[in-house]
């Protein structure tokens, strides 16, 4: 499933899932493990992109003297309102030549007025070594997948319970340098690669059924009524 090697240096990120329209806005939460574990200094740099995979926004950010790192991902940051995704990696002053490749799986938390539903990363499914140049503060950096391209028919399923006056939706991301097909009742979507994409579903049977030509396609599961709001892995 995976291309990367264990002694392979570098820094991995998920491609998660941010969300701002609909009344929603995302947070992101970090720990710092390079220092933590490596007594190294390090910054986090993020790359965002739309729903079709076009790179939108870069950012970086430092860590709290706590060690913890907070950012809110709301319309007025992102500069629109609508879906999109995005990577976290965490940075050193100097590149990587330790067999060292530090994981920022992290919380994804999404809601309403400051209240959120968090998740954990999904998959660890990019790579890079990212650089900093220290004159300039600019990360130059070739983010590559780490999950397997390979295109054949995968089938995955969900059991959830069925409740009545629920809203279900499955989120989508691709991190894969083609695109992807996810089938689910009949409905098929196509996403482009770091694209994403939501399938509303209905959840009357109870066990749903996707289809894709992609080796894991594991969904973020939003669920919706009067009554609450959660957000799951699949």
């Amino acid at each position: 499933m995976f291309t990367w090697s264990e002694n392979e240096v570098g820094a991995i990120s998920d491609l998660f899932f941010w969300k701002t329209d609909e009344g929603f806005s995302t947070i992101f939460r970090a720990s710092d493990t390079i220092g933590k574990y490596y007594n190294l200094e390090s910054t986090v740099a993020f790359v965002f992109f739309d729903n079709n995979g076009n790179e939108i926004l870069k950012k970086q950010f430092s860590f709290r003297k706590t060690g913890q790192l907070s950012v809110d991902i709301t319309d007025s940051f992102i500069g629109y309102r609508g879906v999109g995704t995005f990577c976290a990696f965490n940075v050193v002053a100097e590149k990587l030549t330790k067999n060292i490749a530090p994981i920022n799986r992290c919380y994804v938390g999404y809601g309403f007025d400051g209240f959120y539903s968090m998740v954990h990363g999904n998959v660890p499914a990019l790579i890079t070594n990212p650089v900093l140049e220290k004159k300039s503060d600019k990360i130059n950096m070739i983010i590559r997948p780490t999950i397997s391209k390979r295109k054949r028919s995968y089938s995955y399923y969900l059991q959830l319970p069925n409740i009545p006056g629920e809203q279900l939706e499955l989120v989508f991301t691709n991190p894969i340098h083609r695109r992807i097909k996810i089938s689910i009742g009949g409905k098929i979507v196509v996403i482009a690669p770091f694209g994403c994409a939501t399938i509303p579903v209905s959840q009357a049977c109870g066990l749903i059924h996707i289809t894709s030509d992609f080796i894991f396609p594991r969904p973020i599961v939003f669920r919706m009524s009067q009554r609450f709001f959660d957000v799951s892995h699949g």
